[in-house]
């Protein structure tokens, strides 16, 4: 029996806007994103992206994935996956590589697949 655990493996690195959060301008990371706030502007993460319950997104963004559960507003560049929850409320222009919608999700707007 070794006599030292090993340490877990770190948290993946995410960039966090907090709720109570209102930020303005273009937010660039190698990192995930997760939006629990209010953004208006322009965001480029080679991660994922969170839109969290209660966020509100307004802009451009361009990310490898997006997670979206809130209301959210502009033009998106999704090199992967793009994923709307129930609660979701997408209003804009949407470029994917793979789209899931759940029941009750709401997109309007120009929606189209592009091969990554």
């Amino acid at each position: 029996m070794p006599l030292f655990k090993k340490a877990p493996p770190p948290p993946p690195p995410i960039t966090r806007i907090g709720p109570g959060t209102r930020m303005e301008g273009t937010l660039k990371t190698q990192k995930a994103v997760e939006l629990h706030g209010g953004f208006k502007g322009s965001i480029e993460a080679a991660g994922c992206a969170h839109f969290l319950a209660g966020s509100d997104f307004e802009g451009e963004i361009r990310s490898g994935e997006l997670q979206c559960r809130s209301k959210a507003k502009g033009k998106a560049w999704v090199a992967g996956v793009a994923s709307f929850s129930e609660e979701a409320r997408w209003e804009g222009e949407l470029r994917y590589g793979a789209l899931r919608v759940r029941p009750g999700a709401r997109l309007e707007g120009r929606v189209a697949k592009e091969a990554p």
